[in-house]
């Protein structure tokens, strides 16, 4: 990749900060170059194990600075229509490999998701979620969905033992994701609390529900806000997680919203999970 392709004058860098944005853009497209060369249908272990590698360079990599610079290239918007791609498939892949090893489990007497899980990521979600929780005015919420719940729905499961919530609802636009959620919450004998729908979240109907959930991994996130906007009670509150810091190469983060939509509070994930969790109420209820 050539430096003088970016737009750096505009930027007007020092040589220090050049040199640390070449080293990011290098390394990123390595692991492009590294992803394209294995053909991940037929070698998912080595797939896996590059993505496993690039999600722990992109996990410690923390200078906010250079990250910003990064954003306004076209390199950044290359490289990130690449790897968000392949990063869906990755974390489908690895939750649904997840999935079957839990529900295959069927004799097994522990319905405990940390001890019986190989994930080792679950209990730093499960730590996050807690935090996220704590945003929330949980008094009167008798009722929420969360969009983008995927095949291992982690978080519906934590709300499904940590909360009071009457109605708890996952939606995913996937359907084979739908079915192995699904399946999911039947083995952990949550079905008449917890239910499972496929629905696009820019379709959804959220007007029975008092907190509204999105997933980080969800795109068209300002297309979901004004559906909320549109479609929920006045005294709704919306949770969506962004992406922090390197995690804006495969996550969408939100840009505007709308104006009867006020963000109110913001809270950085726990350890491992970089992102963010934007707090957002409908303007002067």
């Amino acid at each position: 990749m050539m430096l003088e392709a970016l737009d750096f004058d505009d930027m007007k860098l020092d040589e220090t900060k050049r040199q640390k944005l070449y080293i990011l853009l290098n390394d990123l497209e390595i692991f492009k170059n590294r992803i394209i060369s294995v053909d991940y249908n037929y070698y998912q272990s080595d797939f896996f194990s590059i993505m496993d590698e690039f999600w722990k360079y992109i996990r410690d990599y923390t200078d906010e600075e250079i990250i910003s610079y990064f954003k306004k290239t076209r390199e950044f918007i290359e490289l990130s229509n690449f790897f968000r791609g392949k990063d869906l498939y990755y974390e489908r892949a690895q939750e649904t490999k997840e999935s079957l090893y839990i529900t295959s489990n069927i004799l097994n007497d522990n319905k405990n998701l940390l001890e019986i899980s190989k994930n080792k990521f679950i209990s730093e979600n499960f730590l996050s979620v807690q935090k996220e929780l704590q945003l929330l005015d949980l008094q009167n919420a008798k009722s929420i969905v969360m969009v983008g719940c995927g095949p291992l729905p982690e978080t519906i499961l934590y709300l499904a033992e940590n909360t009071d919530f009457e109605k708890i609802v996952g939606v995913d636009a996937n359907q084979e994701a739908v079915a192995m959620a699904g399946e999911i919450v039947q083995y952990f004998g949550l079905e008449g609390r917890v239910h499972i729908e496929c629905d696009f979240g820019e379709k959804f109907n959220y007007k029975d529900f008092d907190i509204v959930h999105v997933a980080t991994t969800v795109f068209n996130k300002e297309k979901i806000l004004a559906q909320i906007a549109e479609t929920s009670k006045d005294s709704v509150q919306i949770l969506m997680r962004t992406p922090h810091l390197l995690t804006c190469l495969i996550s969408e983060d939100i840009k505007s919203h709308p104006n009867y939509l006020s963000q109110v509070k913001e809270e950085i994930g726990f350890g491992n999970m970089v992102r963010r969790a934007v707090i957002f109420e409908k303007f002067n209820y």
